[in-house]
């Protein structure tokens, strides 16, 4: 295995990949189909933003409008990871904001009706509006209207909302500073958003391929958030961060110029290859040495550093989920198929790097707990140098 140069020498000003795989998800059968050019850049208003050529980073926002997008993360309903993560936006909503009775409600980004519909079973919402340029079907019905549309929608122009949810959606905008700022409109005088999307820092600074994908188009820290809600009028209430996914509630306020930059982020572009190259290290040095190396996390990050990686002892490369609904599918990048964490055979490797590193500890003790592997045999995929 070695280190290749995309990662090792990245440009001074910015992150580049000459080939990144396009995530698409698991597949019936291995084979990376898409592996286009991946950049990031520092913008001057405060964050990092995806600066990948523009037919690319057109082609994957046009995408979202197709009958045939697949999510990058299932939807509620096909599988019990996604119904966890479901189950997840819909407490966090509640544990925020408080009750919903009598309001208007706006989610930007819905996906599907998953959070409508819980959400308007527990509380007596006035109104709950929906708008996604991927959500099936349009519709409205009773309390509930489902608009398959681009946020800002001309059909919901002038109108204003108690409440606006966005999960996991500001990261895919082009220009967050105009989306918080269309967010800002939307909102009544006394209204309320919560937003959910990746905090990246931790991801930064330990390589976390994970991080890096194809429909994010914005990456951002604390110090990035308060300066951008700050440009679009939007003052913190309440905020929070969990496995690398931050959760804000924003209420209005008057646009004031932004204070001095001081966002780590920038500095950490320069050691995210470092990082990077000290995890291939570490599987390396285990495979040099005859370990049957399991990764833990079919996912995206995985993908990556097995698509960047140069291996060529993958019959003692396996890879196991604790979703079982992955069993017996592809990782387009590895030609191995995916294995059920309970699946027996987890218990005869001799290494376990864990890929889905935003919830490391929970899954190391579950790992443990099961009889899987001793606690000194388990290891971060990205810092894992680190960890032995």
């Amino acid at each position: 295995m070695t280190t290749p140069e995309t990662t090792s020498r990245p440009r001074p000003a910015g992150l580049d990949f000459a080939s990144l795989p396009l995530w698409r998800g698991i597949q019936a059968q291995p084979g990376v189909a898409e592996a286009p050019p991946f950049r990031l850049c520092w913008d001057d208003r405060g964050f990092l933003r995806q600066s990948t050529e523009p037919e690319v980073r057109e082609a994957v926002l046009a995408a979202y409008a197709s009958d045939h997008y697949r999510f990058i993360t299932p939807l509620p309903g096909e599988s019990a990871w996604a119904n966890r993560l479901g189950g997840h936006k819909v407490e966090a909503a509640c544990d925020f904001l408080g009750p919903l009775d009598g309001l208007k409600v706006l989610e930007v980004g819905a996906g599907s009706r998953y959070v409508a519909d819980r959400l308007l079973g527990r509380f007596e919402i006035d109104e709950y509006v929906a708008v996604d340029p991927a959500i099936r079907g349009e519709t409205t019905a009773g309390r509930l209207s489902l608009v398959r549309d681009y946020y800002p929608s001309p059909r919901l122009a002038g109108r204003k909302f108690d409440v606006v949810l966005c999960f996991s959606c500001l990261e895919h905008v082009a220009d967050p500073v105009d989306f918080l700022e269309q967010v800002h409109r939307s909102l009544a005088e006394d209204g309320r958003a919560f937003l959910t999307f990746p905090d990246v820092e931790r991801q930064f600074r330990v390589g976390d391929l994970n991080v890096l994908l194809h429909e994010h188009m914005s990456y951002l820290d604390s110090q990035s958030v308060a300066r951008l809600a700050t440009l679009a009028g939007l003052a913190t209430i309440r905020h929070g961060s969990t496995n690398d996914l931050f959760a804000y509630v924003f209420g209005k306020a008057a646009p004031v110029p932004a204070g001095p930059n001081l966002s780590p982020l920038c500095g950490l572009l320069d050691t995210f290859a470092e990082s990077l190259a000290r995890s291939l290290e570490a599987v390396s040095r285990s495979l040099w040495h005859g370990e049957r190396v399991a990764f833990h996390g079919a996912n995206n990050g995985l993908n990556i550093f097995l698509h960047l990686a140069e291996i060529a002892t993958w019959e003692r490369i396996f890879v196991f989920d604790g979703d079982a609904s992955k069993a017996g599918k592809y990782l387009p990048a590895c030609p191995n198929p995916i294995s059920a964490a309970t699946d027996p055979t987890y218990r005869e490797v001799d290494r376990v790097f864990v890929a889905a590193t935003s919830f490391f500890d929970e899954i190391k003790a579950q790992l443990v707990a099961g009889g899987v592997a001793p606690p000194e045999r388990i290891s971060p995929l990205f810092d894992a140098a680190n960890d032995f």
